[in-house]
């Protein structure tokens, strides 16, 4: 019963958004949620990291 449920929500919500891609659609089905990254987020996040691993480095190699 609970598959049923299941499967209909996923085809309701399939209906809504027609034109997902592979990896929304992976999402939704393994975390039952939308994930989304905007850019600008998305490279703020980037450059902190490369900041960090470089800091790493310079300790590393002292």
């Amino acid at each position: 019963m609970l598959d049923k449920i299941t499967d209909f929500e996923l085809q309701e919500k399939h209906t809504e958004h027609s034109e997902k891609t592979s990896i929304e659609i992976r999402e939704e089905y393994q975390y039952g949620t939308e994930i989304e990254l905007k850019e600008d987020v998305y490279n703020e996040l980037l450059e902190l990291t490369k900041n960090v691993l470089s800091q790493a480095k310079l300790i590393i190699e002292q």
